[in-house]
């Protein structure tokens, strides 16, 4: 069996800093280690001059546009039209600023995602892989122009679960949250909180209960995240383990002589898509409990029971020991 050897994940971070935008965020990683001053140095020093060339280019762009929009007044208005000549003016010091201030915002949306990133990686170690360097382009071109700390915080999660886990998120769960606003990230936290591995839990019923949420699940299917179309998922197994963010859920039929007539079990449900599977991995929404509630319900009526053990992120279901679990009470009964 190859073993596949690990790195410390800021160290695999800072790889991914350098292939999203050169040096310039080398520093910052290289710093939280104190072995590596020299190379901060290094990479410091090369920082400043891509800043340099950075803004040499953005110059020479902007005398060209100026020049550009010059040669076109000149062409076009007529001798003293002075309204005119005011409205095409602009200063050569007055695109730079503009440039300047761009790439500033732009840089400073990565660096803040990098950082919380970063956070999320201290102290442990992942797998070590070569970046996907199309994932990189994609994943920086699109957060360099997210402000909403809200949705920051769902990248820097998606990259510290991609560093962890290569290949945990796709471009085209990129494209899907870059389409998201900060109202659809709260839509989907909420929503999260229903889901157990792909699917939620739903019936013919369900706007008596949750008739807002029920308008969050048009809402990220537009998103793309979410299938509202009734499925159902059919389980054959005693028990039957279902996994959330935080918890793993157990499904397991009755000692009910009865039992094996309503074997297996059918549960009606909406599904995630692939997006909405890879954004729910890296939520931190905790199972809704009178949803849960209802599902208990729902299996008490088909001779099952339904218990919880909470669990990290690490924990398989086969090493939680019986003990762990607790049974959920079905709707109408309180919870412990």
């Amino acid at each position: 069996m190859d073993v596949i050897s690990q790195v410390l994940g800021v160290d695999k971070l800072r790889e991914y800093a350098t292939s999203a935008v050169g040096a310039i965020l080398g520093p910052m990683f290289w710093l939280r280690r104190a072995k590596y001053k020299a190379d901060a140095t290094r990479i410091e020093a090369r920082a400043k001059a891509d800043g340099l060339r950075t803004k040499a280019s953005g110059v020479a762009d902007a005398l060209g546009i100026l020049g550009s929009a010059q040669a076109h007044m000149s062409r076009h208005r007529s001798p003293g039209t002075e309204v005119g000549s005011s409205a095409i003016e602009i200063s050569m010091d007055e695109i730079v600023q503009r440039i300047e201030f761009r790439d500033r915002k732009q840089l400073a949306n990565i660096t803040s995602v990098f950082n919380d990133a970063a956070e999320q990686l201290e102290g442990k170690t992942v797998p070590d892989h070569d970046p996907d360097h199309d994932w990189v382009k994609c994943f920086t071109e699109f957060v360099q122009d997210v402000s909403s700390t809200d949705l920051k915080q769902i990248w820097s999660r998606l990259l510290a679960g991609e560093i962890k886990k290569p290949g945990s998120s796709s471009l085209r769960t990129l494209h899907a949250l870059r389409l998201m606003s900060t109202v659809d990230a709260k839509y989907f936290a909420k929503v999260s909180s229903l889901v157990t591995d792909h699917f939620i839990f739903y019936k013919s019923n369900w706007h008596r209960h949750y008739g807002d949420v029920h308008s969050y699940f048009l809402r990220l299917s537009e998103c793309g995240l979410l299938q509202t179309e009734p499925l159902t998922k059919t389980l054959r197994e005693s028990p039957t383990h279902l996994r959330s963010t935080h918890a793993i859920l157990k499904i397991q039929r009755k000692g009910n002589p009865l039992a094996r007539l309503y074997s297996p079990l059918v549960i009606p449900i909406i599904t995630l898509t692939s997006a909405g599977v890879e954004l729910y991995r890296v939520t931190e929404s905790e199972l809704d409990d009178a949803h849960m509630q209802s599902l208990a319900l729902h299996c008490k009526r088909k001779y099952h029971r339904l218990l919880k053990a909470q669990v990290t992120e690490d924990q398989s279901a086969d090493a939680i020991p019986d003990t762990a679990y607790v049974e959920i009470p079905p709707l109408g009964r309180s919870m412990p």
